[in-house]
């Protein structure tokens, strides 16, 4: 229900609704009679306010109609609404009808999205009105229930792959698990597979969260379904990989596999001969190909990627790979997308860096064999999955074996068509091919989305590392003389000081290449632009971008090794019916010889703008000896690049236990609570556990509430045992969020309180859009002790928002009223309207205390601000606020987004006088992206909120979580961060490199960290 006021001396905003032809009832203003629809009319209306000329009204669009089972919950949506002329919408839904009996009730009526309960069969209409504050529009949708015998089928989610020090016990989690039909669900675990010697059993296997020790050091492989007593879901699997070393390395989520070449070439010969340790790809030796075969043989896991592939490309069934198996382009992705196999349903058609990721060059190309015996060749993948040649039997070339990947070319090649990258495991390439005009053999793939995303970062040396697959690149390149000269180079190289630089293999290479960018499209190279990339007069005349050698060598299938492969950075050009075109595209991967393409078999001659040149092969591909040079190492740590010790605590938000863990992501110690967390815990110096917990029962003003809401603080001991608790949680109050423990015992807590609408018009908010209006506050609840002598439980200090409200808009109101909001910045602005003006006005999500300035620190969520209140006292307001000079009539650039989690920087550690904010960043004006951002506080050398540091990816990375998460500075200098919408934690040096990463799975609230030596780990410590 709307509540808006009308005053004789102000001029107020109302909303309004036009249903005439439904219902015409009025409501006067605040103190005057009123006449209330009952659940079953449409929303009342108010005269309509004088229009503006130039104001657009909004269109209500309620969704469309939807029919349901019976007694689950339904979300609507108003999200197709919309206003002309880019007014902030307000939203307001109300039932018109339900089934007899019902007693249906909306949560969240005043937002976009709120949702009821279906409780029996039959019809609920409701009404959506929009107001953009001067006009509305009104919209219905009608919601049918209808009992049914069909049941869903529940979702096994066994969570994330993550790596533990061997001889720990492991501690599993299927909480995430998920029945969309609310039924109760079992779950039944299976250790698939362990290492040889290992007596690894699972304890407790029927259980959300059994366990086993990690006897040896290997892969676990371990997987989950559940059942809701009629169906049984498909199973899902986690890879527990353990390790004796006593350290776990930073995850590479890019994680390059070796090429598997173990034979060194005589370039000139291409003979076999010994590997001497001259710079080819065999004298090196990376992540070695690692498989494992499901039991029912279906499905392959890459160890070393993370990555889930179908072991057989049969679509048809049949029991062999022909060209009935094959698909064009516009077929594959919908293949992958609905397929179900395996026992998993998230299947999707591979990039090609994904594709690529299989590629062996211990293969041999066939290209020239004449026979029709394919026993003798060998692929470039690996024996484990089922591959094929071309279909000879239906007029395929024998090399006819690519396998299409979700990469297109940002360009055309060849006659203007359409290409798709694909890989091809006969001959060894990636190639551009026509889209629509040759059919791929497919081959999806699930786990590890963030495969092939790079991490780049520029390190002012002229080097560039990726974090993402732990590799260092020369940022310049250089020319070569032929193959031999590039290795030659880059063993010689000493860029930056470093003596141990390499020519990288193809699959390195490959890595970088960004296959968003072409000559063509963007006038540069198909790389990032933290690299140079020298241009050329190519064959044709063209500006353009080289291919550049890599050390592997691409042997025949008789065994001669004369040449070696090349990435293709610019065009992939091939001469053909006497024209020079882009024949593969830009990022394709292709050979020539290694010391002189005129003497390639079979090799062609033209002359271009430039003099002869060489081509070979169908598509004419053009030959180049002076290819060019980029050089490789491996990553090192630089002397920063060090984890903090000590112990991380965290309490995932849809269970009820608490973890700690080490810094090898072994569970050193849980608690077990009756309620979920809500939201933060943390472990106090008594070695106790301080953690709110979800009330199952919400009073009813706080009933529709769901994000944040605790009811309950319970203080822990080492066993779980319960030694405090205190309730916060009445018809007038409700905590929320965040607790923080005093230096006295006592515990600060924030609290919503409930004002009515009428008490909010009457201090001049302008309207209500539900029955209440929640204002936040923060109580001090005493812990009675040897340092408290208060009676415990009592509030024995507050200060609420709503002590500190001001407004512009009814001079009469003299309580409030100021002339210009923006001189009374400690001041809060009671009409400050964020989003659908919903009862949770400000959205207080994190408290913390400075005992040296006994200030408090909360973060505003609603208003994009930090604030820092006085605890001396409850009357003063607002000390300092940093974040959205337009939440206090003030000018300047917002610098907050959402944020949460706002701390002091402790003393002693590196920023101390600071305050540290995760930074969520939803509805940048650049776009969304999370941020870690460090204010100036009460420091010498800045001025109080200037942003003097700041960890991100930028709009183009993968960091950014748009709500919960948190961050915490550590006395190395090191920084936690919580990604908690991933259920992500990483610990970040002051050069922003990531050192350390824990990957949970599901939803965390924030995480804490403590020192080995903190005095609440006695316990442990013992």
């Amino acid at each position: 229900m709307t509540f808006t006021r009308q005053h004789s001396t102000a001029s107020v905003r109302i909303a309004s609704v036009s249903i005439a032809s439904l219902l015409a009832i009025a409501l006067s203003g605040c103190g005057g009679d009123s006449s209330e629809a009952d659940d079953t009319q449409l929303p009342p209306t108010v005269p309509p306010a004088v229009t503006p000329v130039d104001n657009s009204a909004p269109v209500a669009n309620a969704g469309i109609d939807q029919t349901v089972m019976s007694a689950v919950v339904v979300t609507l949506d108003a999200s197709g609404s919309s206003d002309a002329d880019g007014d902030t919408l307000n939203y307001q839904w109300t039932f018109i009808s339900l089934p007899d009996g019902s007693v249906a009730a909306l949560n969240g009526a005043s937002s976009a999205n709120p949702s009821f309960s279906a409780d029996i069969d039959g019809s609920y209409v409701i009404a959506l009105t929009v107001s953009d504050g001067t006009d509305s529009s009104v919209d219905t949708v009608t919601v049918t229930a209808a009992a049914t015998d069909t049941n869903n089928t529940p979702v096994a989610n066994a969570g994330v792959d993550r790596g533990v020090t061997t001889g720990s016990s492991i501690t599993l989690d299927g909480s995430a698990s998920s029945d969309v039909d609310g039924d109760a669900l079992t779950y039944s675990w299976t250790l698939d597979s362990v290492q040889v010697g290992s007596s690894a059993s699972l304890n407790s296997a029927g259980t959300v969260s059994p366990e086993f020790t990690a006897d040896t050091d290997g892969d676990y492989q371990v997987s989950l379904v559940v059942s809701d007593g009629s169906e049984t879901s498909l199973a899902d699997s986690v890879t527990i990989s353990s390790t004796s070393s006593g350290t776990t390395p930073v995850s590479r989520s890019y994680a390059i596999v070796d090429t598997n070449q173990n034979q060194c070439y005589d370039s000139t010969s291409g003979g076999a001969t010994s590997c001497i340790g001259n710079g080819y790809d065999a004298d090196y030796s990376g992540n070695q190909p690692s498989y494992t075969l499901s039991d029912d043989g279906l499905i392959v896991t890459d160890n070393i990627t993370g990555l889930i592939w179908q072991q057989s490309s049969d679509i048809n069934g049949d029991g062999s790979l022909t060209s009935d198996d094959k698909l064009y382009q516009s077929d594959t992705v919908s293949y992958c997308e609905n397929l179900t196999y395996g026992g998993r349903n998230d299947w999707r058609l591979p990039s090609i860096k994904e594709s690529y990721s299989l590629i062996q060059f211990s293969g041999k190309d066939p290209s020239g064999y004449q026979g029709t015996d394919t026993s003798a060749l060998t692929p470039f993948i690996d024996e484990i999955f089922d591959w094929a040649f071309g279909d000879l039997a239906s007029g395929e070339r024998i090399i006819d074996g690519q396998f299409a990947s979700s990469t297109q070319y940002v360009s055309t090649t060849m006659n203007a068509d359409a290409t798709t990258f694909g890989v091809n495991f006969v001959d060894g390439r990636i190639k551009g091919y026509p889209s629509e005009r040759l059919p791929f053999y497919v081959r999806c793939v699930s786990g590890n989305t963030d495969y092939g995303v790079n991490a780049f970062s520029d390190n002012g040396d002229l080097t560039v590392n990726d974090d993402a697959t732990g590799l260092m690149w020369q940022q310049d390149d250089s020319d070569s003389v032929n193959w031999e000269d590039a290795v030659a180079q880059c063993e010689a190289a000493t860029t930056a000081s470093h003596t141990d630089w390499r020519l990288p293999d193809a699959k390195e290479l490959q890595s970088i290449v960004d296959y968003s960018r072409s000559p063509d499209t963007h006038n540069q190279a198909a790389i990032d632009p933290i690299f140079n990339a020298s241009s050329f007069n190519n064959e044709a005349g063209e500006d353009d971008w080289g291919f550049y050698w890599a050390s592997s060598t691409h042997a025949t299938y008789n065994d001669n090794g004369s040449s070696a492969t090349y990435v293709s950075f610019g065009r992939a050009l091939g001469y053909m019916n006497g024209n020079i075109m882009d024949v593969h595209g830009a990022g394709a991967q292709r050979s020539n010889n290694k010391t002189a393409v005129s003497s390639t078999p079979g090799a062609g001659s033209s002359t271009g703008v430039n003099g002869t040149f060489y081509y070979h092969g169908p598509q004419g591909d053009i030959l180049r000896d002076n290819n060019k040079v980029r050089c490789v190492r491996d990553s090192e740590p630089s002397e920063d690049v060090v984890a903090s010790e000590g112990y991380t605590l965290f309490s995932p938000m849809q269970s009820t236990d608490t973890y700690l863990i080490d810094q090898q992501t072994n569970t050193l110690h849980s608690w077990q609570s009756d309620y979920r967390p809500g939201l933060s815990v943390y472990l106090m110096e008594s070695g106790e556990l301080l953690r709110p917990g979800v009330i199952n029962n919400k009073p009813t003003t706080f009933s529709g509430q769901t994000g944040g809401s605790a009811g309950v603080i319970e203080v822990l001991d080492w066993n779980s045992d319960v030694i405090w608790s205190t309730s916060l949680a009445t018809d007038s109050y409700l905590s929320h969020h965040d607790v923080e423990v005093l230096p006295n015992g006592n515990i600060l807590a924030i609290v919503w309180e409930a004002k009515t609408a009428e008490e909010a018009l009457a201090l001049g908010r302008t309207s209500v859009f539900d029955d209440t209006l929640w204002a936040d506050a923060v109580y001090e609840i005493c812990r009675a002790g040897e340092q408290s002598s208060c009676t415990d439980g009592e509030i024995v200090w507050r200060w609420s928002i709503w002590d500190h409200v001001v407004q512009d808009v009814d001079s009469s109101i003299t309580q409030t009223y100021v002339t210009d909001i923006g001189e009374h910045t400690d001041k809060v602005d009671l009409n400050f309207f964020n989003g659908s003006g919903s009862a949770d006005w400000t959205h207080v999500n994190s408290v913390d205390y400075d005992s040296a300035t006994d200030q408090i620190l909360i973060s505003v969520h609603n208003f994009s601000e930090y604030w820092v209140i006085d605890h001396s006292g409850a009357s003063q307001g607002i000390v300092s606020r940093v974040g959205n000079p337009s939440a206090h009539g003030g000018d300047g650039e917002q610098t907050l987004f959402v944020q949460h989690d706002a701390q002091f920087i402790e003393s002693g550690t590196p920023g101390d006088g600071n305050i540290l904010v995760f930074n969520n960043g939803a509805n940048r004006p650049e776009g969304n992206y999370s941020s870690v951002d460090e204010f100036c506080f009460q420091g010498e050398d800045c001025t109080p909120g200037e942003l003097v540091n700041s960890y991100s990816e930028g709009v183009s990375g993968e960091f950014y979580a748009d709500h919960i998460s948190g961050a915490q500075r550590l006395e190395n200098g090191n920084t936690l961060v919580c990604e908690g919408t991933e259920g992500r934690l990483f610990e970040y040096n002051a050069s922003h490199e990531v050192v350390w990463e824990y990957q949970y799975g599901s939803e965390i609230f924030k995480a804490t960290h403590y020192r080995s030596d903190y005095s609440g780990l006695a316990e442990l410590n013992e």
